[in-house]
């Protein structure tokens, strides 16, 4: 497809948690053939698809590590589709496309007729880029410590999307500042955000850190350094809160705007982190180095903000529009940009003094 062809595509210090920690082996994805199960749209299995996705970033951040630490040619295209700063750079990369193709590729294979929209838009992928998932990671990774919702069960095939960005923060990893970078692959029923992967392949002293999680199910988070098969300790994550008069902003440090500027101004905030990544800014959300991650303007699309805000909404956090309101985080790919911007926050309270700071 031309268009695949020419676009091409797009952590921090200790994390201060309460968790319990179970041990579990994840064994490494099998190339069994697709289970009846996965493949008839009324037996549509979600915990599959879950295990799906957590297995194939999994994989694909280690492609992306890999690429680093070899050294490949990024092969950097300017897409110059930044609507939020039309001048700006708004580059894509081999490891983008890569990371896309094991993503999407992988989860189109094994789950015929699933709606998945990649921020590359890539459909044809080779045969090389195919990795048949490890359907049971997901149990084995939770153990004893909690069960996805119930409601799972009764899921159907064509209510369900997922949005892949194979590498969220990649004006930042061009210029080499790896701790913005991200994995994120969400999944949304009915429009909704249902389950949620934020993969950081670049965490401290050269490990990784995944988190997985669902609303009313709670978030899980591994840090592991070394191959797929190290990924064997998750803990649940209880996110820190921080004080009553913490009002510390996470924002964009390329895309900067007047309405950014007005609304941090507006809420008074006490501290401002510029940093790159969605991802990135939800996970400092969750580690209480930030109140709000603050973008009251367009410039986010759906695959940006779906894996993310479930993240949060499994931590007992919120991620909104500007206005307050949720985005609908349907299959129609027409309708993937974040038009009204994002306001999110831990504390219900302080996402509605900023929300109402946008509003002024």
């Amino acid at each position: 497809m031309l268009r695949a062809a020419t676009r091409l595509t797009r952590t921090f210090s200790h994390i201060k948690f309460a968790i319990t920690k179970t041990d579990s082996h994840i064994p490494s994805p099998t190339s069994a053939l697709l289970s009846t199960q996965a493949s008839n749209m009324a037996t549509f299995s979600m915990n599959d698809l879950a295990s799906a996705c957590l297995d194939l970033s999994l994989i694909a951040a280690a492609k992306i590590k890999d690429i680093v630490i070899n050294k490949v040619d990024l092969q950097i295209i300017d897409k110059g589709d930044d609507e939020s700063n039309p001048k700006a750079l708004d580059p894509t990369t081999i490891a983008d496309l890569t990371a896309e193709r094991i993503i999407a590729g992988s989860l189109r294979k094994s789950f015929p007729g699933l709606n998945v929209i990649g921020e590359e838009d890539i459909e044809d992928v080779g045969p090389e880029f195919i990795h048949s998932p490890n359907f049971q990671l997901l149990s084995k990774s939770m153990g004893e410590l909690g069960t996805m919702p119930t409601a799972w069960k009764d899921t159907k095939v064509e209510d369900v999307c997922v949005f892949v960005d194979p590498l969220d923060g990649t004006k930042e990893f061009t210029e080499g500042i790896h701790s913005a970078v991200t994995v994120l692959v969400g999944v949304s029923i009915g429009g909704t955000p249902a389950f949620g992967v934020v993969l950081q392949p670049f965490y401290e002293n050269e490990s990784q850190r995944c988190f997985f999680g669902a609303p009313s199910a709670g978030a899980y988070v591994c840090q592991y350094n070394g191959g797929v098969e190290t990924a064997t300790e998750w803990s649940k994550v209880t996110a820190t809160s921080t004080s009553e008069a913490s009002m510390v902003v996470g924002t964009t440090r390329s895309h900067g705007r007047p309405e950014i500027e007005s609304a941090i101004k507006i809420s008074k905030a006490t501290d401002v982190h510029r940093v790159g990544g969605a991802g990135n800014k939800a996970l400092l959300i969750i580690e209480g180095k930030i109140d709000c991650y603050l973008f009251p303007v367009v410039g986010t699309k759906r695959w940006d903000t779906c894996a993310p805000q479930a993240i949060l909404e499994a931590v007992g956090g919120v991620m909104t529009d500007k206005n307050g309101n949720n985005y609908n985080y349907s299959s129609d790919r027409a309708v993937v940009k974040n038009l009204l911007g994002v306001v999110a926050c831990l504390d219900k309270a302080k996402h509605k003094t900023f929300v109402a700071a946008c509003a002024e």
